[in-house]
């Protein structure tokens, strides 16, 4: 209710508590309890005044007049009544959604049992299991009817194996995806809800109010356990809880249990699971200093100086564009507003930022976007090389595809270098399946590689040394589509700042970089050891041409470099004379961060569409950007 003195309307408020799906529960409670509270004080009068065997069911009447006067609210407020059970079931199956944004963040993944077990370990996490089951005795004890306590006990087990067993691992039967995973998962839980209702009507139960709260926690954190990998953190409370619950029951069972054979077999059982947590506790303890040890900021020392640069010679307010994931150092490090952090308060704009900045092959339009939001500055990450999948699916249409791509990082394989007479060949291994098809004319024959089944295996490349440059002849990527190469001509090829363009071949860039090794003979730089491959679907975006190839046609004449800091293990080799350029393969692809200053030429527009925080995939691709 504080939300009122923070501007936010009492129709906002009551949507945001009391009406959107993730909180209808606390609505649907709230009027539970007001209506069970009325029949309970007016339960003389003649309307409540029910008679003896009808009063265990007065609760029942309270949820179905919850029910009825729900959905009546629900209509008068404009909600689809009918579109609750499939939400519900889909907010049980997918907790953060199905959408691109939310699917591609990885903390947003939602985990296997196998990922699950693979955190706690194979002994604790059967602890863990034990608690649930032991929860679930002590509450079947509670029922008068043995027969019907040993069914409770039957289907409590069926309702856990349900949560947890219903999505084991990508090659199980229950892979959480698949018709039986489904059925498993909500079957178990309609089986068990529906069970409990009977029984609650038609035995005597008397469950310590303690056991209520302890099932109600399960129940939420084994939904949650399903939900994605970030939700570890909310469950490991009641994961180390439920395992002590498990041995300190066992305890209390040798104490109770008068048949010696029972009681020596539950000792037995009890040193087994003393062992298995005390060598799980150890587990813990040593993983826990290893990761303390090696943990340092999230933004690491090339962050820290270029956010350094950005606090002395960037003007306050100066807005920054970049991929979401940097937004918080640079409003916290940097001391400058983003247009997008981590906490996608406008999800909409993270497609926009994918589609219509950092993927566009169109100069215009990303100048129109930043324009629109009045950016000074835009940044990019050398992890954003890594990323590109992630954000060319974001910013792709409807269909998910048509930007999709990803930076292939090529590796020269010594034992297939050859030498000839007029030089050196190398072959660099790629291995990647072609991001979009290829019908290229060779020979008089045309060629035809169908995206996601042929592949580009390597690029190959010759090489001569005359006195101290290195010239090159014009590379060929290496194709392979139904167990047949064919060799196909690369266009352009980009070396040491140079970008070369050999005038025909296929629409693709050979970046050339050098690759560093590291043996007990020291440091070994070889300057043609890796590459970049830049496909005819990629080369052409921003990212390409401005971050990788430094804007070697020009495109972009009103964005100008601003700060470039580069890779620490980089700057530390040249420190020591490597002479290296800015992108290098050790250990993987290394590269700088920039920074560009934007200015904006007169006849571009400023397009409102832009600042609109929803709307559909690609919508805006018909747009005029420019006068």
């Amino acid at each position: 209710l504080f939300g009122l003195s923070f501007g936010l309307s009492f129709s906002t408020l009551i949507n945001r508590i009391f009406l959107g799906f993730d909180s209808l529960i606390n609505g649907a409670v709230l009027l539970f309890i007001l209506i069970d509270f009325s029949m309970i004080k007016l339960r003389n009068h003649k309307i409540f005044n029910l008679k003896e065997k009808l009063k265990k069911y007065r609760v029942l009447f309270s949820a179905l007049a919850t029910v009825f006067l729900g959905l009546i609210f629900l209509s008068l407020y404009g909600k689809n009544i009918f579109s609750l059970i499939p939400n519900l079931i889909d907010g049980l199956l997918y907790p953060f959604g199905t959408g691109r944004v939310g699917l591609t963040v990885a903390e947003n993944k939602q985990p296997f049992l196998n990922d699950w077990i693979g955190q706690t370990g194979k002994i604790f996490f059967w602890l863990f299991f034990g608690g649930l089951i032991t929860l679930g005795i002590k509450i079947a004890k509670k029922i008068k009817q043995n027969e019907k306590a040993i069914l409770f006990g039957i289907i409590w087990i069926i309702f856990i194996s349900g949560i947890l067993f219903s999505r084991i691992s990508p090659s199980s039967a229950f892979d959480g995806v698949n018709f039986i995973s489904k059925l498993f998962y909500i079957g178990s839980i309609i089986l068990f809800f529906g069970y409990l209702i009977y029984i609650y009507f038609k035995v005597r139960i008397s469950i310590r109010p303690e056991l209520i709260i302890l099932f109600s926690w399960m129940f939420f954190m084994l939904i949650s356990a399903r939900g994605a990998i970030r939700l570890f953190f909310v469950i490991t409370p009641f994961v180390c809880f439920s395992a002590g619950f498990f041995i300190v029951n066992l305890f209390n069972s040798v104490k109770k249990t008068k048949d010696d054979l029972l009681k020596m077999l539950l000792v037995i059982i009890i040193i087994l699971v003393v062992i298995g947590a005390l060598f799980s506790f150890n587990n813990f303890v040593k993983a826990t200093s290893v990761q303390a040890e090696f943990t340092g900021p999230s933004a690491n020392l090339q962050w820290q100086k270029a956010m350094s640069w950005v606090r002395e010679n960037t003007p306050k307010g100066s807005i920054f564009v970049h991929w979401w994931d940097y937004g918080h150092w640079v409003t916290y490090l940097g001391e400058r507003p983003v247009i997008t952090d981590g906490g996608h308060g406008v999800g909409y704009w993270d497609h926009l930022i994918g589609r219509y900045l950092l993927t566009t092959p169109e100069p215009e339009t990303a100048l129109s976007f930043m324009k629109s939001h009045d950016v000074s500055y835009l940044l990019i990450d050398p992890s954003d090389i890594g990323k590109y999948p992630a954000y060319s699916s974001i910013g792709s249409d409807e269909t998910g595809n048509d930007r999709f791509s990803q930076i292939n990082i090529m590796v020269s394989n010594p034992q297939q270098t050859t030498e000839t007479k007029d030089g050196t060949v190398r072959i660099y291994q790629v291995g990647s399946f072609l991001d979009g098809d290829i019908v290229y004319e060779l020979e008089g024959n045309q060629i035809f590689l169908p995206a996601g089944r042929a592949a580009i295996g390597g690029i190959l490349l010759e090489t001569k040394q005359e006195e101290n440059e290195i010239t090159f002849k014009q590379p060929a990527g290496a194709f392979v589509y139904n167990q047949k190469q064919t060799d196909i001509p690369i266009r352009y090829l980009y070396f040491n700042n140079e970008f070369k363009d050999f005038g025909t071949g296929l629409n693709a860039v050979v970046y050339i970089i050098p690759m560093v090794q590291q043996s007990n003979q020291g440091i070994q730089i070889d300057n043609l050891g890796a590459g970049i491959y830049l496909s005819p679907k990629n080369m052409n975006s921003l990212f390409a041409q401005l971050y990788l190839l430094n804007d070697p046609l020009g495109q972009y004449p009103t964005i100008k470099l601003a700060h470039s800091e580069p890779d620490p293990t980089i700057d530390l080799l040249n420190s020591q004379g490597a002479n290296l350029n800015e992108f290098v393969y050790f250990n993987g692809i290394r590269g700088p961060m920039k920074i560009w200053k934007v200015d904006y030429p007169s006849n571009i527009l400023e397009r409102e569409e832009f600042l609109r925080t929803s709307g559909n995939f690609a919508e805006f691709d018909d747009l005029k950007f420019t006068i």
